[in-house]
Order: structure tokens, then sequence, then C-alpha cells
């Protein structure tokens, strides 16, 4: 997955064919932990996700932190949670 300000770049996952990548913005997705990652998901599609290992990369806790964070404060923009 691609992280930017305001949207995620996620791999929508194909069981035939090659993947493609979809970009969205934070409001059309939903985040969640599992088998030892933390996972960003589209909220329309099941199939379109991305995800970061917590103990392969050393940023996800921050990431999680931010993301889970941000959607408790209603932001658009992960900039916005280091605003107040």
């Amino acid at each position: 997955m691609l992280v930017e300000d305001g949207a995620v770049t996620l791999t929508k996952h194909k069981l035939l064919g090659s993947n493609e990548k979809v970009r969205l913005s934070w409001s059309d997705v939903h985040v969640w932990s599992a088998n030892g990652e933390f996972v960003i998901g589209s909220k329309s599609d099941k199939k379109t996700y991305g995800s970061a290992s917590y103990m392969s990369h050393w940023n996800t806790h921050l990431l999680d932190h931010i993301v889970r964070a941000g959607f408790k404060k209603g932001i658009s923009k992960l900039s916005e949670y280091f605003r107040d």
C-alpha cells in the first residue's frame, strides 16, 4: 500500500488476471489488525486492501495510531491529526 496525506493506494486482489492498484480517500476505507499486520481496506470492496507488518516495519504502529485517531476526529487528511 502507498499512504498519502489525502488518500491511500491499495491493491484489488483478483482471482484471475493481474491485481490492480486502487486509490481511495480516507473516508472510503476502514482499518483492522489481523495476523500481526495493520490492514487498510475498502469499505465497498472486500478484495481491495493493503497491509503492513507490525514486526517488519518500525513505523506501522505509528501509522496505526494516526489513522485510528484521525478517524475518531473525523479528518479527511492525515496531516489534520497534527493540528491540535
